[in-house]
């Protein structure tokens, strides 16, 4: 098994996520690039200047890597949705396992990509790291959320035509979940939250009670003008 790993990564080596360059690193990055990577980790929100873990803007709490709002955040997104990449796949599952090594959840789900890209780019990135996750962490991976219409790309729309967009795009098989009860809806980028909110919506009506919401990027929101306070 080994060898025929090695050999595969003579054949097909990795590449980075970031610049695309060939890499034999463990992680999809090259050594530059993992400097880039790094300090997506600790970047601060431009509204509220806090860390990921730290920002509480748009709707709440998110469950969240790094911003997607640097050219090396949106390479890497690019990369993760265009190039199938199982080191990648596995760095990222690792991460969120680690993310969440204190905390339990009955299964874990994912939005599945639209068929159209499943057939043009052969596979599906964010089941492939959810699996990886389910993997490293003993939880099970449950393939419950089904796609109800053909709808066009959130990427194309406006913040209100995503919301419209995503309305009733998603249900959710309560067999599947098997009576799960704390769930783990994991996507590769939250912009709007529209597609995340509409599976959330799918999980409850199917009888899921705690639905965490986890997404390697966010967008972040504008950044607002205070005005000074009169004292």
């Amino acid at each position: 098994m080994r060898f025929l790993r090695s050999l595969e990564r003579l054949i097909f080596p990795d590449r980075c996520l970031i610049c695309g360059e060939v890499t034999r690193e463990r992680v999809p990055f090259c050594k530059d690039c993992i400097k880039e990577f790094v300090p997506l980790l600790s970047a601060e929100c431009p509204a509220c200047g806090k860390a990921a873990h730290e920002c509480r803007c748009g709707s709440g709490t998110k469950d969240f890597l790094f911003y997607y709002s640097s050219p090396a955040a949106k390479k890497l997104i690019r990369s993760l949705k265009h190039t199938p990449d199982k080191n990648a796949w596995e760095f990222f599952g690792a991460t969120a396992a680690n993310y969440f090594d204190k905390r339990r959840f009955d299964a874990v789900v994912f939005p599945p990509r639209t068929a159209k890209n499943i057939k043009k780019y052969g596979f599906d990135h964010v089941k492939q790291i959810a699996l990886e996750y389910s993997r490293l962490s003993g939880v099970p991976l449950c393939c419950a959320l089904e796609r109800t219409h053909r709808a066009a790309e959130q990427k194309l729309l406006s913040a209100t035509q995503r919301r419209r967009n995503a309305l009733g795009l998603f249900k959710a098989n309560a067999e599947k979940l098997a009576g799960a009860k704390r769930v783990l809806l994991i996507d590769d980028v939250r912009t709007t939250g529209s597609t995340l909110n509409a599976c959330a919506h799918a999980l409850r009506k199917a009888g899921v009670k705690q639905i965490t919401q986890f997404t390697l990027a966010y967008t972040p929101p504008v950044k607002k003008k205070y005005k000074a306070k009169k004292v």
